[in-house]
């Protein structure tokens, strides 16, 4: 699943919170994450952009917000108004969106929220095991709120295939079947998505 990620920077220069942790959690559940603009950036950096700069900044972060499946947002932290901007923009692109916060953090604006495809979860950053089984049980909600149904038939061969995969790897089998597909999509220099 292609994730987009978005934290505070100024949190994290402040804290010292280390995003990475949660987006490296991510890849090895087997995510694709977009972080770099988060990960790799500092505050000094951001304040010294151009007009033009953030313009293209913003373009990209539209086009990455567009080829995601669900948007992980940290929001534990009183921030400006670029994640508040970026949570609504996944909304209005129709991308579910995960909202994390550490203990005793939780932003009381997001609280309000009942859009079924907004969850926000606490979590632990020092218990990676428990930080892995949230992201699999609320990504696995929020995909199944945004999948489309598609029926079709298979030989008894490839069923007995799935049940074995389904057990022998214990993840769903729509689960194992979206990957291999994920995996066609990115081999596929000409599909735009």
């Amino acid at each position: 699943m292609k994730i987009y990620f978005v934290a505070s920077i100024a949190a994290a220069e402040k804290t010292g919170v280390d995003y990475s942790v949660l987006t490296d959690a991510l890849r090895e559940l087997g995510h694709k994450v977009q972080d770099d603009h988060i990960v790799n950036v500092s505050l000094g950096y951001v304040e010294q952009g151009t007009e033009n700069s953030y313009r293209e900044h913003y373009k990209k972060i539209v086009k990455w917000m567009k080829k995601a499946d669900v948007v992980v947002a940290e929001v534990s932290f009183p921030s400006s108004i670029n994640i508040g901007h970026e949570i609504t923009l996944a909304r209005e692109y129709e991308k579910p969106v995960l909202a994390l916060y550490t203990k005793n953090k939780s932003p009381m604006m997001l609280e309000g929220n009942v859009d079924e495809k907004f969850i926000m979860a606490e979590y632990d950053i020092n218990d990676t095991k428990s930080l892995k089984a949230l992201f699999k049980d609320k990504l696995e909600k929020l995909i199944s709120l945004n999948d489309i149904r598609f029926n079709f038939f298979i030989s008894p061969k490839m069923s007995r295939f799935l049940e074995w995969v389904s057990k022998d790897r214990m993840i769903p089998k729509a689960v194992f079947l979206r990957r291999l597909i994920e995996q066609e999509i990115d081999k596929s220099k000409d599909f735009l998505g």
